[in-house]
């Protein structure tokens, strides 16, 4: 256990290398060396689960259903593969693999907002362990003045194995969407990320929140995400979604038993889609519109997608339709992309960037489309303008500005009046062209 220190850093702001004590309080991700500040053991919460990841524990999680744990959205950038269970209930500790990592679709990773995400298991948790209840109904005022208990993984040095902690922490402030809360007179540090806030109400137990962010010496505040304000909108919805036995065929599946009875959950050769249940079949009659019987490796046959759900390209509603997390829009139709910027985040071969206009002030990889042709309205002058060049002495270079000629810099006294009329002859078309361009991909 650490007592308070003058200054900590997050491992996803500094990585391995050493920071200077800040001069103004610093906002950090709990996700780094120290454990919970006045805390003491917690065998009881085997409900409360460490998250995996190459460097051992690097953040924490509460099981809300056997196959679903809910965490802090930012713990997606250290990467956890697996989870681990331990406790009184256990008779020895057991590592689940992680099947999806989903992260609330409005998170930003800049300021924190909306940091919270829910990751599946690939097999289901231990019967004996048994998850808490989520608080659900919007929290009131009379909660001002109450304790919440907290838990976490943190370590107190770098060194240490990782401890399941808990610890007393007081609510300072009721936000919209988080708590604030200060030592009391335990609170929350680094490695506990994604850890449980837990409150009694009437008597009876409940997750009430996850621990986000604070200070970076953990002696301040911490930051902790309301459950009631996300229950609705993405916890009740995912938690439906990756039920056993929710998913049908066609539909995304998040672990192996999510599929119907008599359907498996098929990854295919998805580069960056989803994986989605499928069933046996014979020819396409058998399949979903959309769908087709592909054979497999081993002589079976598969109701499969040409392109993959959420694979980029694909056709999307939403951002969480995508694994990129990014439903775009032009021309008219929304597909899965990826972000880039204009000569800065450049786009994969094949793909340009353009604005997106289903995120106002951003830019994502589109299909490129080769330009235009020319309307009928338009042929006519550009073969006008064509055949009089034709007639003209090989002309010298001409200057090429956003893909339309300007004029050469001499002409013939005989071709002089020719010439110029095809000059504008040309640019009035190409100015018409490009115009109708810039309106098509905006």
């Amino acid at each position: 256990m650490k007592t308070t220190g003058h200054a900590a850093c997050a491992l996803l702001l500094c990585g391995a290398a050493a920071c200077a004590t800040p001069a103004e309080p610093v906002e950090r991700t709990v996700t780094a060396s120290q454990a919970i500040i006045g805390g003491w053991d917690a065998p009881e919460d085997a409900h409360v689960v460490a998250l995996l990841g190459a460097g051992g524990v690097v953040c924490t999680g509460t099981l809300i259903t056997p196959r679903a744990v809910l965490t802090a959205a930012h713990c997606a950038a250290l990467v956890p593969t697996a989870v681990r269970f331990e406790g009184s209930a256990l008779a020895a500790p057991l590592a689940i693999a992680i099947a999806t990592f989903d992260a609330h679709p409005e998170f930003d990773a800049k300021t924190l907002e909306n940091d919270l995400a829910i990751l599946t298991l690939v097999e289901r948790a231990p019967l004996d362990v048994v998850a808490p209840p989520v608080w659900t109904q919007p929290i009131g005022a009379e909660l001002g003045g109450s304790g919440l208990r907290v838990v976490g993984y943190g370590r107190s040095s770098a060194s240490d194995a990782a401890i399941r902690l808990q610890g007393w922490v007081s609510i300072a402030a009721i936000q919209p969407k988080s708590l604030r809360t200060v030592a009391g007179p335990s609170q929350p540090c680094h490695g506990d990320s994604g850890g449980p806030a837990f409150s009694f109400i009437e008597g009876k137990q409940y997750l009430v929140g996850v621990i986000s962010s604070g200070d970076a010496a953990c002696s301040e505040h911490a930051n902790i995400v309301r459950t009631d304000a996300f229950f609705a909108s993405f916890i009740a919805p995912m938690l439906a979604a990756v039920a056993d036995g929710a998913a049908r065929v066609g539909q995304r599946c998040f672990h192996p038993d999510n599929c119907v009875a008599s359907t498996d959950c098929y990854t295919g050769a998805a580069t960056s889609g989803y994986a989605y249940c499928t069933r046996a079949c014979e020819d396409d009659a058998a399949c979903l519109p959309g769908m087709t019987c592909t054979a497999q490796p081993g002589g079976s046959s598969l109701c499969v997608f040409p392109l993959p759900p959420g694979e980029r390209g694909s056709p999307c509603i939403a951002d969480t339709d995508c694994n990129s997390m990014h439903c775009a829009r032009t021309r008219g139709t929304a597909v899965c992309a990826d972000t880039c910027i204009p000569h800065v985040i450049p786009c994969a071969s094949g793909t340009e960037c353009l604005p997106d206009t289903a995120h106002p002030d951003h830019f994502a990889c589109f299909a490129a489309m080769p330009p235009p042709p020319a309307t009928s309205a338009e042929a006519p002058a550009v073969a006008r303008a064509a055949e009089a060049w034709s007639a003209l002495r090989p002309p010298p270079a001409l200057e090429s500005r956003s893909g339309c000629a300007v004029a050469p810099a001499r002409l013939g006294d005989s071709t002089r009046a020719l010439g110029w009329s095809a000059l504008a002859l040309l640019a009035g078309a190409c100015r018409r062209r490009r115009a109708v361009r810039r309106f098509d991909s905006t």
